[in-house]
């Protein structure tokens, strides 16, 4: 679900960027300054953060606590 979270950040409505910022704060802890009401340029800093970590992680990633 992570990458579809992701890319739902650069969504057109504010309120699904941030249903999915808090989703994927929520399942994978972290956190990279987005903010869904933010200019778009700041919105766009944080995505590729967010795109970067998953980059790097994604293949290993486990959901914390998920046994």
């Amino acid at each position: 679900a992570v990458p579809y979270f992701i890319r739902a950040l650069r969504h057109q409505d504010a309120h699904v960027r941030g249903i999915a910022n808090s989703s994927l704060m929520v399942t994978t802890t972290q956190a990279f300054g987005f903010r869904a009401t933010a200019d778009e340029e700041r919105r766009e800093k944080a995505v590729q953060k967010w795109e970067k970590w998953w980059a790097a992680n994604g293949a290993t990633f486990i959901v914390p606590g998920a046994g």
